[in-house]
């Protein structure tokens, strides 16, 4: 009997987690969790994403309509961009990112959504930038270029710091003049190298949500940073050409001239129709939001009601926040007055 357990197990779980490939596009999100079309349980399974080039832009997995399982992009060269994990939705487990040369960018741990433990950074020729450590999403302490140490209260504040030269010898840290030799070959020992970098002040990261990527690039640019990667996906609940996601988030600390990633949502799924709250609103300002929504009024009922300003929307026939797959007439009741004056409306007949 056992030799057949590992069998059943097999079978159990093909349906209990199905195997299906899906591009990523063509999920529709209803109140946060993502399903395939006409589709009534949310959606387990891989999903895939293209450039327009062909090259393959992402692999990732869901499980039960959240992120779930190790995910990959790749820039439109077909370099590897960046790797992570989801844990239920959250960022968990080592993150890490490559610049175009294939020199690693950034390599950081997650726990249940929030940093845990060492985020370093590197220059694109592969020598360190900084170190910061996390504890329970709280920066602990960073170094620069190995010669500043920072350490911080779990609220945030700069409680101390220490500076080196290149001889070891501490030293105030605002004694420290380095300058940069732009010219200065990489191939050059570490201790040589690092003397040849430039400690840049940190700037605070702003918050990039909801603004055009043109807006983002300008305030990126007077914050002294760039847009680094540029990812695109359908998002109901930001407009078309919005940034929906950035890594990293607003408010966290970053040496000036490093890249942020960011995310612009591409509007509504070509089948996506998510019904609005009409009711209490007047007829025509509910016609527009449907209008909106690319759906259209359908009958209109009416309901005699003394107490409300003639023409409210009382009920509508598909509740708010339903997800549709098409374009559907949306039935109403409005209130009026007097059921009378709608009798008057028609003319008499002989």
């Amino acid at each position: 009997m056992k030799r057949y357990i590992p069998l059943l197990a097999l079978l159990l779980a093909s349906q209990l987690y199905p195997q299906s490939k899906m591009d990523i596009n063509n999920l529709i999100d209803r109140g946060g969790l993502l399903y395939a079309p006409n589709k009534e349980k949310p959606f387990s399974g891989s999903v895939f994403d293209l450039y327009d080039n062909g090259q393959k832009k992402l692999n990732g997995r869901y499980r039960n309509g959240i992120k779930n399982g190790k995910w990959k992009w790749w820039n439109e060269d077909g370099g590897l961009d960046s790797t992570g994990s989801y844990k239920k939705g959250l960022m968990h487990g080592k993150w890490t990112s490559w610049y175009k040369n294939g020199i690693k960018s950034t390599e950081q741990t997650w726990k249940n959504g929030v940093e845990e433990g060492l985020f370093t950074r590197w220059y694109e020729n592969g020598l360190q930038a900084s170190e910061k450590t996390y504890k329970g999403g709280y920066l602990i302490s960073q170094s620069i270029n190995g010669n500043r140490w920072s350490f911080f209260s779990s609220d945030g504040k700069l409680i101390d710091e220490k500076c080196w030269d290149l001889d070891g010898n501490e030293i105030e840290c605002s004694s420290i003049t380095a300058s940069v030799d732009v010219s200065g070959d990489v191939t050059l020992d570490f201790s040589l190298a690092v003397s040849a970098v430039e400690l840049e002040p940190l700037v605070n990261i702003p918050n990039l949500i909801g603004q055009s990527l043109r807006s983002a690039e300008l305030i990126l640019q007077q914050a002294g940073l760039l847009i680094d990667t540029v990812y695109t996906e359908y998002n109901p609940e930001y407009p078309k050409g919005t940034i929906s996601w950035q890594y990293p988030k607003a408010n966290e600390i970053m040496k000036k001239g490093f890249g942020i990633q960011v995310t612009v949502s591409k509007g509504l799924p070509p089948d996506f129709y998510q019904v609005p709250n009409v009711i209490g609103l007047g007829l025509n300002k509910a016609k527009e939001y449907l209008v909106k929504a690319r759906l259209k009024v359908g009958k209109i009922s009416y309901h005699e009601d003394q107490d409300l300003i003639p023409y409210t929307v009382l009920d509508q026939s598909i509740s708010e926040g339903t997800v549709l797959d098409r374009a559907m007439n949306i039935d109403l009741v409005v209130s009026i007055l007097d059921l009378q004056d709608i009798f008057n409306q028609f003319p008499n007949k002989p």
